[in-house]
């Protein structure tokens, strides 16, 4: 079965303010996180009809931070990571014994540490460690189809964790307002997701 295409927009906004005199600077960054999701349509069912089975989920998280310029090499960060989350989803709605559930949202909390290492004028170095985040989706409603009749009832998903994260790249400044930087992301989704239940 075809999948329809879905698009997560995905937008982000920073700032950061160096304090004068100082090797303290301060910021805020409110940026989607992630969202994921799918939508298939036209299936058939065991029941002799055709459904479908949808998905998404998306994380916004705001963060303040701060950090500490040790020397001119070496900086540390940190900063309270709050998120807020939605989920929805239907398992063939418009089939005796499917459901729809709408509505499901929630706010999780993590912390983030950081460095960054100035090697020489053309190589910095940077990581950054995430916390996981212990969601736990209330609020929803879960509309259960009885065949005759479809009835709503008070849902919430448990269960759910937004996974911890490792991060770790280089930045090369060969030549003045030139950089090539990469970096490689570890995000360990086999512990955040064990079963949820609704």
């Amino acid at each position: 079965v075809d999948g329809e295409a879905q698009y997560f927009p995905m937008p982000q906004i920073g700032y950061v303010h160096r304090l004068k005199d100082s090797p303290l600077a301060v910021g805020f960054g409110l940026y989607a996180q992630g969202g994921m999701g799918v939508d298939f349509q036209g299936l058939q069912t065991g029941m002799g009809t055709t459904d479908e089975l949808t998905s998404q989920v998306s994380f916004m998280r705001f963060n303040p931070l701060v950090s500490y310029k040790v020397n001119e090499n070496f900086s540390l960060g940190g900063t309270l990571m709050v998120g807020y989350s939605m989920c929805e989803f239907s398992v063939y709605p418009d089939t005796p014994g499917g459901m729809d559930v709408t509505g499901l949202k929630s706010f999780g909390f993590a912390g983030r540490v950081g460095a960054q290492y100035k090697v020489n004028q053309m190589v910095r170095l940077g990581a950054t460690y995430t916390s996981e985040s212990t969601i736990k989706l209330e609020d929803g409603t879960a509309k259960l189809n009885f065949g005759s009749m479809k009835v709503d009832y008070d849902a919430a998903l448990e269960d759910f964790t937004w996974p911890q994260e490792f991060e770790a790249g280089i930045a090369v400044t060969p030549a003045k307002g030139f950089t090539v930087a990469a970096d490689v992301k570890w995000i360990n989704w086999a512990a955040a997701i064990d079963q949820p239940k609704l």
